[in-house]
């Protein structure tokens, strides 16, 4: 397993300009995965036995120029695709995404906003203040033994501060929705066409309409998620007849997922699915 993670960290050497930048970079990796707690670079010096005096250079690790983000991730995408355990369904590959909520502490930390707890527990707070996530992962495996390989996780909300740090970055007008399809069409771009699953949280207008701009010209990305049962869409509106002075309608008839079921049997098939046991 050592000379396995060896092997893999050892792709990453040509990412880093400074052969010491480099080994923080896995002293960070061997961190993230052998720490017991969540407490930052601080639980990378307890899980590795470091010295104190290494806390100031991790921090100056997350803030060096000798690497480049995008550089990285490229690298690893390449490290996904050439594993040949991508599962695959029609010539597309597999993608899950969600969102998930970390609370913190910290008043000036950069991110940090007011978020809303979707919860049936009385007992939780229904907003918190913390940092919105959200993940993306490519199922690989082979036969009956399937996992997933984490692609990216960023913050997508409460970033409009850093804007104004780097001008080459902006956040100022994405949503969450709108981001995780903004990280799922760059995965799909590197590994291959693919579907994205998601829960019904993401089916908005914007993902949508972001969606359709990305796959304008390569359709590369298909999105799979549950619809809600009182969802509706309109027709084009008829033309104006011109006859008198009157507002151009926006929208036509109205048309309702539900009715689709019974007026559209047809063009839907029919097939089992095996959910919990059942």
């Amino acid at each position: 397993m050592i000379s396995f993670i060896e092997s893999i960290l050892a792709e990453f050497r040509f990412c880093f300009s400074r052969k010491a930048s480099y080994k923080w970079f896995v002293v960070v990796i061997l961190g993230l995965m052998s720490r017991v707690d969540k407490l930052g670079v601080t639980s990378f010096i307890r899980a590795l036995s470091l010295k104190g005096s290494c806390y100031e250079c991790l921090l100056h690790f997350f803030r060096s120029d000798a690497y480049n983000l995008a550089d990285i991730k490229t690298r690893w995408y390449s490290i996904i695709r050439r594993s040949g355990l991508l599962l695959s369904f029609e010539n597309r590959i597999l993608l899950l995404g969600d969102g998930t909520k970390a609370a913190k502490e910290g008043k000036h930390m950069p991110g940090v906003q007011k978020l809303y707890q979707e919860s049936e527990n009385c007992s939780k707070a229904p907003y918190i203040f913390g940092h919105m996530f959200g993940g993306l992962a490519a199922v690989i495996g082979k036969r009956t033994s399937y996992f997933a390989v984490p692609v990216s996780m960023d913050i997508h909300l409460g970033l409009s501060s850093m804007s104004d740090w780097d001008e080459s970055q902006s956040y100022r007008s994405t949503t969450h929705v709108v981001r995780m399809v903004e990280n799922a069409y760059e995965a799909a771009v590197h590994l291959g066409k693919a579907y994205l699953c998601l829960d019904r949280y993401f089916l908005t207008v914007p993902a949508l309409k972001r969606l359709a701009e990305l796959c304008k010209e390569t359709d590369i990305l298909h999105i799979v998620t549950r619809a809600k049962m009182n969802c509706k869409a309109y027709e084009k509106p008829d033309a104006p007849s011109g006859k008198k002075r009157e507002r151009p309608r926006k929208k036509g008839e109205t048309i309702k997922l539900k009715s689709l079921f019974d007026s559209e049997q047809d063009s839907f098939i029919k097939g089992k699915a095996t959910l919990y046991g059942k």
